[in-house]
């Protein structure tokens, strides 16, 4: 066996993969690296030496190394009956969704009265879905969609107390080295019933590694009217960069994380644009709005951003029909359940609304200047699809450490991306 991390680990292992054996651990290691995730974690169920393989540290860089598109994730929150309560995912490497369990305060139990949500689920990015709890909102809590499937339902992580309360802010993710920050911008606080207009522009950084917030200058004055995640969408670019635009105003703001100041406010909004959203695509910002012409036709459209925020460059337009498949109606008002949210060059745009299943539609942004958009549809939900009183859906990166993170000394959890071919649209193996 080849030299390196793996030469300690016994021949015999390395015989139980039959013909594999005939190959170098580099080589087996690259064709295992190349598989989807939800792959990746079932190849380690193979034989021990897989396990060992996909286990190893060497492993998961050289699988972060290459460049992977990120999954679509669904989150529907039933406020009545918590066990109607879904997730998915889907995976845009495999091309299926993945229905996931659903994510309670405490461990599911029999009577439904005993379990518990946090009071409001806001928004999700990076990985995790946030939420808000007590008669004060100033309890914090994140969880990871992607678990072991041997792990309890509780996986919420509260933070220390917020300095201002929330309801909806919207919220950006920084990861780095096992670490993250949380940057919270806006949401609208209540007290007796009334909007609080003093702390709704409030700005703060969570820490892990610190593990306490910090106060940061508040949003600027032009967005304190519709300053909650329905009004506001927002991109962390680079990793300093943190963007926040309004999605009926057309206002954008830029934060600079390392020296916590704001750029001067300015409206991005191509004629004829209704509503937009703004989403970071590797290295550059594009707006992704509906627009409606002077004769009255729909369509949805794609602008680069320039560098410094100042313009935007057409990029191109959903297909006429793939638009229509997603709405149905006559009447503006039809287009006002559609969002859009995407990451590192695909962008998903979606219907919220039940009747319609939650249909969806990808585009694969690649190539320099201006841009090429190539759009798909995306398959259905799974059946059995509930009825929800909130949508929550965010477009993330999945580490592979996030889905194989047993504990030490412990085999590969079979996680929930490999769970039974019963929570999927079709098998992967």
């Amino acid at each position: 066996m080849d030299s390196g991390p793996f030469s300690t680990y016994p021949a015999a292992a390395a015989g139980e993969v039959c013909h594999w054996n005939k190959l170098s651990v580099d080589l087996i290691e690259l064709i295992l690296s190349l598989l989807p995730v939800r792959s990746i974690v079932r190849a380690g169920a193979v034989c021990k030496f897989w396990q060992f393989l996909i286990t190893h540290p060497s492993f998961a860089a050289r699988v972060a190394a290459a460049a992977r598109a990120p999954w679509f994730f669904l989150y529907g929150q039933n406020n009545v009956h918590l066990r109607r309560n879904q997730a998915f995912a889907f995976d845009p490497a495999s091309g299926e969704w993945i229905h996931l369990p659903p994510i309670y305060l405490s461990a599911v139990s029999n009577d439904e009265d005993e379990q518990r949500q946090p009071d409001e689920y806001f928004v999700g990015s990076g990985g995790f879905i946030f939420a808000t709890s007590g008669s004060t909102r100033t309890s914090f809590c994140y969880a990871p969609l992607l678990r072991g499937a041997g792990a309890t339902p509780n996986t919420w992580r509260e933070t220390p107390p917020l300095c201002f309360s929330r309801r909806n802010p919207v919220v950006g993710v920084l990861r780095c080295r096992g670490e993250f920050k949380f940057i919270v911008a806006g949401g609208v606080r209540f007290v007796g019933g009334l909007v609080d207009i003093e702390e709704q522009l409030a700005v703060e950084i969570f820490d892990s590694a610190g593990g306490g917030w910090q106060l940061c200058p508040p949003l600027p004055a032009e967005f304190r009217s519709g300053n909650s995640s329905q009004g506001l969408s927002s991109a962390l670019l680079g990793g300093n960069s943190f963007f926040v635009f309004g999605i009926y105003s057309g206002l954008l703001a830029r934060f600079d994380m390392s020296l916590r100041v704001w750029s001067g406010v300015q409206t991005l909004r191509p004629p004829g644009v209704i509503f937009s959203f703004l989403v970071a695509c590797r290295d550059r910002l594009v707006l992704a709005g509906l627009r409606i012409s002077a004769g009255g036709a729909p369509s949805f459209e794609l602008w680069r951003v320039e560098a410094d925020g100042g313009g935007c460059s057409e990029m191109g337009a959903m297909p006429e029909k793939m638009l229509l498949g997603i709405f149905d109606g006559d009447e503006e008002e039809r287009f006002a359940s559609l969002r859009c949210v995407g990451a590192d060059g695909l962008l998903y745009v979606f219907n919220e609304a039940h009747h319609r299943a939650y249909p969806a539609c990808v585009c694969e942004i690649s190539g320099g200047g201006a841009g090429r958009c190539a759009w798909r549809e995306v398959p259905p939900l799974p059946a059995q699809v509930n009825r929800f009183h909130k949508v929550i859906t965010f477009c993330s990166a999945v580490p592979l450490d996030s889905v194989l993170n047993s504990g030490a000394g412990k085999p590969p959890a079979a996680v929930a991306v490999a769970a039974a071919d019963g929570y999927s649209s079709r098998p992967v193996l």
